[in-house]
């Protein structure tokens, strides 16, 4: 300690600061370094476990992605549509829902951290992309909400033939997506 004294004595005020300013870029840059192989490595391995057992390989809003093109691939064809749905993800936690779909705008949004199982996931996911497929213009979301004022939510028609698609399509989905690696 009192060597580095002694030669910080020899040296100009200049030289000091420069020395230090300089130290201090390089110690900057050596933690930026390091943070962002932190980064890689953990984006890359980590894997994101749910109940029941499985676990993601993948992110959370690449596998939504995921789920939404088996859906174009493995349901029907939406008639009526010029354009796919765009998908919105949603970190923050929604108390009423899990998923809605827009016709206006054609965005399907899924709160990705209300699910508790990946099932549950892919349910969401498939349910708001058989809402895309019934509602290819505005008039069916006027009637949508129609029918969850006069019938209520539950018993609203759109909302039956969605649960009974994702019920149907969900267990294919899963198993199709644990074959491609997305899921183990």
């Amino acid at each position: 300690m009192l060597s580095i004294k002694i030669i910080l004595l020899g040296i100009s005020p200049f030289w000091k600061w420069w020395s230090v300013y300089m130290v201090s870029l390089v110690v900057i840059y050596l933690v930026g370094v390091i943070i962002e192989e932190n980064k890689k490595t953990t984006t890359k391995s980590k894997k994101i476990n749910f109940k029941k057992g499985y676990s993601l390989n993948v992110a959370k809003a690449r596998f939504v992605n995921l789920v939404i093109e088996w859906c174009q691939k493995n349901m029907e064809f939406p008639a009526h549509h010029k354009y796919y749905p765009t998908v919105e993800i949603k970190y923050y936690k929604s108390k009423k829902k899990s998923g809605d779909y827009s016709s206006r705008s054609r965005v399907i949004r899924i709160f990705v951290n209300n699910r508790q199982t990946i099932e549950e996931l892919v349910d969401t996911c498939i349910h708001e992309y058989a809402h895309y497929l019934q509602m290819p213009k505005e008039i069916n979301q006027l009637e949508y909400t129609k029918y969850n004022k006069t019938k209520g939510y539950y018993n609203n028609p759109y909302e039956v033939d969605a649960r009974k698609k994702a019920a149907f399509y969900t267990p294919k989905c899963v198993k199709d997506l644990r074959k491609l690696g997305y899921i183990s």
